[in-house]
């Protein structure tokens, strides 16, 4: 029988006026020689690009030959504008469902990732997609009072950012920052054990910040920034189907669920969403990279019965650029 590993995870964000404190329980297996093999990937990759950035500056009988050569790379870097990004990963969220039994819940699940952006000129472009399902588990202390099986929990997200190009930091080409504005789509849908569907849509305006760090020419970190400041949501008012959710769905109207929503602003909608990129390139079309992503979130819709999220994201995968 295989070790299974206990872990506990409390997770606290200080708010305006509100604390949102979730508290996640998890059982869950490691397999250890896959783990060390990916730290050690990483190790590796962050060892060999300071060990790159301290060679070629401390090497002054070749700097023409590197400024050439740097040059010439920035030159076809510059006519590559677009990169898609396809890559898989764990996330590892809790949350509590105000509509449903105010309870915490927590879930690990695997999670798929598509994004793309496109640099040109001063303007950067982010597209992301993100998804992920999973059991969502109560609290261990009040486990025995649920049933564990359904609850089943979905997510689903969509993003385009657009930034302008507007500082680079200390006057440096390699810190380069943009600062723009976000448009967010954030779908949650969870069923419980007795199949009874429940949807959160989220549709929101922000301001989105991000600031790269071009290590040298093969090595690369990115940390961008999200907040929402104008948000309709459309919210069940309670556990199960409403009135008007059922008149729609007896008359094929699906469409007319994106009238049952409100407006909200920062004072219903508080939200940070965060991500950390290291891009290693591999050769001009292809490069690998890796991301960390956090979340916290509290919907205030409907009054009193609100939602809390918080999550963490760590993933792998592949980058083309064209």
């Amino acid at each position: 029988m295989r070790k299974r590993w206990k872990e506990e995870l409390h997770v606290t964000l200080s708010l305006p006026g509100r604390g949102l404190g979730l508290r996640m329980y998890s059982e869950f297996k490691i397999n250890l020689p896959l783990l060390c093999a990916i730290f050690f990937l990483l190790g590796h990759c962050t060892y060999t690009a300071f060990a790159e950035e301290a060679e070629l500056q401390n090497s002054p009988e070749q700097a023409l030959t590197n400024d050439e050569t740097e040059n010439h790379d920035s030159t076809k870097e510059r006519a590559r504008h677009y990169r898609i990004g396809v890559s898989g990963g764990v996330t590892f969220a809790g949350y509590t469902e105000g509509t449903d039994t105010q309870i915490n819940r927590y879930m690990i699940a695997p999670t798929v990732i598509l994004d793309s952006n496109i640099e040109k000129n001063r303007f950067l472009h982010h597209i992301n997609l993100l998804f992920f399902m999973g059991k969502a588990h109560p609290a261990r202390k009040v486990r025995h009072l649920f049933p564990e099986e359904g609850y089943m929990s979905y997510r689903a997200a969509m993003e385009y950012a657009l930034d302008y190009r507007l500082w680079s930091l200390g006057g440096n080409p390699a810190f380069p920052g943009w600062l723009g504005g976000t448009f967010r789509a954030d779908f949650y849908f969870f069923t419980d054990y007795i199949n009874i569907l429940r949807l959160s849509m989220l549709f929101s305006l922000g301001v989105h910040v991000t600031q790269k760090w071009i290590i040298n020419p093969r090595h690369s970190l990115s940390v961008s920034l999200g907040i929402p400041l104008l948000t309709y949501a459309i919210r069940s008012p309670y556990s199960g189907l409403d009135d008007r959710l059922i008149a729609i769905v007896v008359e094929d109207a699906i469409w007319k669920i994106l009238g049952m929503g409100n407006f909200a602003s920062v004072h219903n909608y508080l939200a940070i969403f965060g991500d950390i990129k290291y891009h290693f390139k591999l050769t001009p079309l292809l490069s690998f990279y890796s991301g960390l992503g956090l979340e916290f979130s509290h919907i205030n819709i409907p009054k009193g019965r609100g939602r809390r999220d918080a999550a963490s994201r760590l993933n792998a995968g592949l980058v083309f650029t064209f």
